[in-house]
């Protein structure tokens, strides 16, 4: 995972997180070496940041100079936390592949099991729209929505292949697949695309990304990265500069 914050940028790695303030020149190991990190989240509240782990939630709250474990109610030692997000109102949700989906309602401290409605455990990305509607997508495809802070969960769609990111800009909604590419809703996610919306680049979507605010939407491929600012009617290859066209991962900035 890559995450941004105002003052630094940070990696997740299988033997812990790395960060840099000097423009990605050197980067720093600030957590214990052989922790494998599988979410970053920042919460742009309290500047607090939060790690999924396979041990533990990490936590820190001085722009991850220094990170510590926190939490109690997520089975830790069994799974790892594989998505971090948070609501509008506070909530935050924590996905694991397995158990499913957890909420805290005191910013991390204690967490529950909130799976009221969803068919399948193994949550592997979450998102949050403006509206306080939250997004859950698994690994065999199956999209869920909560709008009651994740309380009870709605069944949106079936894709039957992975679903590994969102991307949201208003009452846009993408998501990107391991197989079927990137599908999109224009009504706040009641109905999506049938076809994917990047047919003729690739099916295998390894990153997704765009500005909260619209405009241009991203995605990481197996042959590059990707860009289009007319949701999928035209793409541009933008690969000029890379030496290793597999695309993990993409952060857009808040100035696009």
């Amino acid at each position: 995972d890559f995450l941004r914050t105002s003052a630094a940028c940070f990696v997740s790695t299988r033997g812990g997180i790395y960060r840099t303030s000097g423009g990605g020149w050197n980067w720093s190991l600030v957590t214990g070496s052989g922790t494998s990190v599988y979410s970053l989240y920042a919460d742009s509240v309290s500047s607090e940041l939060f790690a999924g782990t396979m041990p533990g939630l990490l936590h820190s709250t001085d722009g991850g100079a220094s990170w510590g474990s926190y939490g109690t109610g997520l089975p830790f030692q069994m799974y790892a936390v594989q998505a971090l997000t948070r609501g509008h109102n506070g909530t935050m949700l924590a996905g694991l592949p397995g158990p499913g989906v957890f909420r805290s309602t005191d910013a991390g401290a204690h967490w529950a099991k909130r799976t009221a409605g969803i068919l399948a455990q193994d949550i592997r990305t979450l998102a949050a729209d403006a509206a306080g509607n939250l997004y859950a997508g698994t690994e065999c495809g199956l999209l869920f929505r909560t709008t009651d802070g994740g309380a009870t969960w709605d069944s949106l769609f079936n894709i039957s292949c992975a679903i590994r990111q969102f991307s949201i800009a208003g009452q846009k909604v993408y998501f990107g697949t391991q197989g079927t590419g990137v599908r999109m809703s224009t009504d706040g996610g009641n109905t999506f695309s049938t076809n994917s919306i990047c047919d003729g680049v690739s099916q295998i979507i390894s990153a997704l990304a765009g500005n909260p605010s619209g405009g241009a939407l991203f995605i990481g491929t197996g042959q590059g990265a990707y860009r289009t600012t007319n949701d999928g009617a035209v793409w541009t290859r933008i690969n000029k500069g890379l030496v290793d066209s597999n695309v993990t991962a993409l952060i857009v900035t808040p100035t696009g």
